[in-house]
């Protein structure tokens, strides 16, 4: 997924469903600020779904972050 987005050849705003599965890894492998950039070329109006099987403290705040 990460190719498309660097391409600019996804049309996020009109993505209505966000899904983050594996959170905690996902950002722990260097990911957090793509993440971050293209959450907020999402559409407000969305569904944000964050996994993890761990939750410290750093993902619960990444959660709320998105999800506002």
């Amino acid at each position: 997924m990460l190719k498309p987005l660097l391409n600019n050849n996804l049309k996020l705003g009109e993505v209505q469903y966000l899904v983050l599965d594996e959170a905690d890894r996902t950002i722990v492998a260097g990911f957090v600020e793509d993440v971050e950039v293209n959450v907020e070329k999402l559409r407000s109006e969305r569904q944000s779904i964050l996994s993890s099987a761990t939750m410290p403290g750093w993902v619960k705040k990444l959660a709320w972050e998105i999800s506002e």
